[in-house]
């Protein structure tokens, strides 16, 4: 039962370690992408279509843009009482003509100094209360209240659309790059059951990685622990990385194509998915290998105390 256990701990820490390097090449493209940047400047987009503000050509892109800092200092996420300030900075043109629709008649920039040093004010008294509660209740007392009220009524839905889009297009990135990996390596998922049924090396490799790992509160941040345990995999053979192109020829005409499909789907699955599978298995491999000690030790002492007692020696009739 043992032996089982640890093919499955080793399949399985080979999915959550390559699971990892998905992960950094996600959360690298996402980075490179401005992905957060890009959904946060659509949502802010998608709320001035819920307010029905009018542009001309461009330019509700151009001031989502501006804001969401797409081709600057980049924003990954706003706080409406943000949002609010934001565009009352930017009280000019049609953004003022917007605004005026909801508040005719009122001093934007005065409106916004108002609203700051009345949050001052504020933070001085309560110092117990968030910034952007204090922000919030600054606003709606002020001038700009009428403004402020549209936009948090519309904020909180627009917001949960553009993290909704986020979620969408990383969930394909994950599985883009699992396919890619799956298919880059090679790897097989029905290789791997054999890989670790044939060689006690791989599997008290896999063993002790899992075990490492497992010990965490939390899944690995950082690319060089991923690339430590990705060359421990690959020192105990477990894991086969072609160097050139000829090798992944040779290695691609071995293995099994389902099996790297499966592989590809497997991976997809995330690493959160494999951790908590590892913490798992690890707490049950460590029960089942008490309980397979504390059986070998019974069987120790009946064989002891069975080879105590005295033999009888056959003697021939006298």
């Amino acid at each position: 039962m043992l032996k089982s256990l640890d093919i499955l701990v080793g399949v399985t820490t080979v999915m959550l370690v390559l699971s990892l390097v998905v992960t950094v090449l996600t959360q690298f493209s996402v980075q490179v992408l401005k992905l957060r940047t890009r959904c946060l400047r659509d949502g802010i987009i998608d709320l001035f279509a819920t307010l029905e503000w009018r542009f001309s050509g461009d330019g509700g892109r151009r001031l989502a843009d501006e804001i969401a800092g797409t081709n600057g200092a980049a924003r990954e996420a706003i706080t409406r009482e943000e949002l609010v300030e934001a565009l009352l900075a930017r009280a000019h043109g049609e953004v003022r003509a917007n605004l005026a629709a909801l508040a005719p008649g009122c001093d934007w920039g005065e409106a916004l100094a108002g609203a700051r040093r009345s949050a001052m004010e504020m933070a001085i008294e309560r110092p117990h209360l968030a910034s952007a509660t204090l922000r919030g209740i600054a606003l709606s007392k002020g001038p700009a209240a009428a403004i402020a009220s549209q936009v948090f009524a519309v904020f909180d839905a627009a917001m949960d659309r553009a993290a909704a889009r986020f979620t969408a297009v990383n969930r394909w990135m994950v599985i883009a790059f699992a396919a890619s990996i799956a298919v880059a390596l090679p790897v097989d998922t029905f290789d791997l059951f054999q890989r670790f049924a044939r060689s006690d090396l791989a599997r008290a490799e896999a063993v002790q990685l899992a075990e490492s790992l497992a010990l965490r509160s939390a899944l690995p941040e950082g690319g060089r622990e991923v690339q430590i345990a990705l060359a421990k995999l690959e020192a105990a053979e477990a894991i086969v990385v072609p160097r050139t192109i000829h090798e992944w020829r040779i290695r691609a005409m071995r293995v099994n194509r389902l099996g790297v499909v499966v592989s590809a789907l497997l991976l997809s699955l995330g690493a959160p998915f494999w951790f908590h599978i590892l913490q798992d298995l690890t707490q049950l491999r460590s029960t089942a290998a008490s309980q397979e000690k504390l059986d070998r030790t019974l069987r120790d002492r009946q064989q002891m105390a069975l080879s105590g007692f005295p033999r009888v020696e056959s003697r021939p009739p006298a």
